[in-house]
């Protein structure tokens, strides 16, 4: 129903209590019953964004690379619940450096006032792709779940990357909204930390030797994963392949989130720690803790 016939409703039905009960209310009392009717209605909400970090890292890994990222997007979110997104990645190190656009629509609603739970399917798209080359995994589809409880709010994310080939990554995340400033110019200030742990899935292939013969100090060429060593006969031995899709831990993100708004503004400011773990023995990763900063300058229209 439209906010107008909600007032409507509720002067008509107050004018015939009071005619029958004898109770009148003050117009002050009338203007903040009036109020609350208006807020509470859903709204729909235009918002613009850059974000930068200043390390790019994927799943606690930054693939060996030492980079930044920034963001430019859009973001539309009716109060029916439908949602558009798009913007465009750009990446220090990349060559182009905005390499990769995305876009995506999603549904999202609440259940009661603790529980919501969204839908969300994107696109990648190259800037300047390579000939003979496809992204791999240029679509995702995203299943995300929040429920709060008082100043707490925990998440579960679930995305499926997948395309020619396919790998899918959960995310577990709790934290903590802290209010500690609210000025009568509209300036507010808040502080959230919060703990994400993101667990994933990778397709690893690793050799094995099975002929005793093999001597492990001669020379060995390897194309396409396919590998062979010379054995103690002068022979080329085809060591065995195996295929495995491990599922496990990736990172620990504990950060704190600084987070200014201003009417129609909003700045972050998130410093992060960052814990990697191996998801596999042979995996090449630094496991050491990570730190960098993330910030993110916010414009949005709600109506």
């Amino acid at each position: 129903m439209k906010p107008l016939f909600y007032v409507i409703f509720f002067c008509i039905s107050a004018l015939s209590f009071s005619s029958y009960a004898q109770v009148s209310m003050t117009d002050e009392e009338m203007d903040k019953v009036i109020d609350s009717l208006l807020y509470n209605q859903p709204q729909s909400e235009l918002s613009v964004f850059l974000q930068y970090q200043n390390r790019t890292y994927f799943s606690g890994r930054d693939l060996g690379v030492k980079q930044w990222n920034s963001t430019l997007g859009i973001s539309y979110t009716h109060k029916s619940g439908l949602s558009f997104d798009a913007g465009a990645f750009a990446y220090s190190k990349s060559d182009p450096m905005v390499q990769m656009l995305y876009t995506s629509i999603g549904y999202s609603r609440d259940f009661g006032e603790n529980l919501s739970i969204g839908l969300e399917q994107g696109r990648m798209i190259e800037t300047k792709p390579e000939i003979g080359f496809s992204n791999p995994l240029a679509n995702w589809s995203g299943l995300s779940v929040g429920y709060s409880l008082d100043k707490f709010y925990s998440t579960l994310d679930y995305t499926l990357l997948w395309g020619s080939d396919n790998t899918s990554r959960l995310r577990l995340g709790l934290s903590y909204g802290l209010l500690y400033h609210k000025s009568s110019s509209g300036l507010k200030l808040s502080i959230t930390p919060k703990v994400l742990s993101s667990l994933g899935t990778q397709a690893v292939t690793y050799s094995q030797y099975w002929d005793s013969s093999v001597s492990m100090n001669t020379d060995s060429t390897g194309t396409s994963n396919v590998y062979y060593v010379v054995n103690k006969q002068g022979k080329k031995v085809l060591l065995k392949n195996l295929n495995s899709t491990i599922f496990g831990l990736m990172a620990l993100d504990f950060s704190c989130r600084f987070t200014g708004n201003y009417k129609r503004y909003r700045l972050d400011i998130v410093p992060h720690l960052l814990k990697p773990f191996k998801l596999y023995p042979g995996e090449t990763v630094s496991t050491g803790l990570k730190f960098f900063v993330s910030m993110g300058l916010y414009y949005s229209i709600k109506y």
